[in-house]
């Protein structure tokens, strides 16, 4: 059992080297620690449904969790880790206010368009690294990832943009 006080849908898990287990999804739980840590990167709900990412080493015991988003919907689709320990999520947000998805200098720092696909990496402890939107004018959505041992990330999902060289 992992959630609070509204619903949770977890859509994704995986595993690192070290045999600690991740899991992402949506949120709509607002109160107290339930779904975020103190001091994680997102501590509190930012309204309506946020994406979370949690973080439990090889015997169950939590070691991090953290909302991801904005007031509107975001949804973590899928979680992968690299061999540095770096863990990357991604999924879909349409949430506009760019700082809360995407970094500064990163791939794409605007929200394009009805929903974008969204891909963020963090360190080991949970901190993030970086985080950019991906997508046009339409709707973008990553439903899932793989990150190689150097670092490099490869998206499949899907995309209603007719507009060339978007994405």
């Amino acid at each position: 059992h992992y959630g609070g006080t509204g619903t949770e849908f977890l859509f994704f898990c995986t595993t690192d080297a070290s045999g600690n287990v991740y899991i992402t999804g949506t949120s709509n739980s607002t109160t107290g620690t339930v779904i975020a840590t103190a001091g994680s990167y997102q501590s509190a709900s930012g309204g309506g449904a946020d994406a979370c990412l949690v973080k439990f080493n090889s015997t169950g015991v939590r070691q991090w969790g953290t909302y991801y988003g904005d007031s509107g919907f975001e949804h973590g689709n899928a979680v992968a880790t690299d061999a540095a320990g770096n863990v990357y999520l991604c999924g879909k947000t349409d949430a506009a206010t760019s700082v809360v998805i995407a970094t500064p200098g990163s791939h794409q720092s605007t929200f394009g368009g009805i929903e974008d696909a969204y891909i963020v990496k963090f360190n080991a402890s949970g901190v993030r690294q970086w985080g950019t939107y991906f997508g046009g004018t339409g709707t973008d959505v990553i439903r899932g990832m793989h990150v190689e041992s150097n670092g490099d990330v490869f998206v499949t999902g899907w995309t209603d943009n007719s507009v060339p060289n978007v994405i």
